[in-house]
């Protein structure tokens, strides 16, 4: 646990599975919140993660006084071959650019598509 994070697991090879999650989410605060989510996972399948692949990832997030969440991303059943995690971060990839957009401006504007939203500037209001 740390200053209003805590990092949890079931099914994991061992302690060090958490410790290299804590210390990526922990070191990485130049990033955004999704990405020091999404690095402390992949830090966690390096050091063993459960020590098989992975069927199943996701990754909801949402700002207090938001009327959605800012990001609800799930591989439920992750492709032949390919761990969850991974697929996760394919996925995350394409999303992040549009995770203002869809996460607020789009439920004041849906009559903007993400592209123009992005060719505008990605504004927040």
């Amino acid at each position: 646990m740390g200053e209003g994070y805590a990092v949890l697991g079931n099914g994991l090879v061992g302690p060090e599975v958490l410790v290299a999650m804590e210390e990526s989410f922990a070191g990485c605060t130049d990033v955004t919140f999704e990405e020091r989510l999404m690095r402390a996972l992949e830090a966690g399948l390096a050091a063993g993660g459960e020590g098989r692949q992975h069927l199943s990832s996701s990754m909801i997030t949402a700002v207090r006084g938001q009327r959605r969440h800012r990001l609800d991303l799930r591989v439920d059943l992750a492709p032949k071959g390919i761990d969850a995690i991974a697929e996760l971060r394919r996925i995350l990839d394409g999303y992040a650019p549009f995770i203002d957009y869809y996460g607020s401006y789009w439920l004041d504007h849906p009559e903007i598509t993400g592209e123009q939203w992005l060719a505008m500037g990605s504004p927040t209001s």
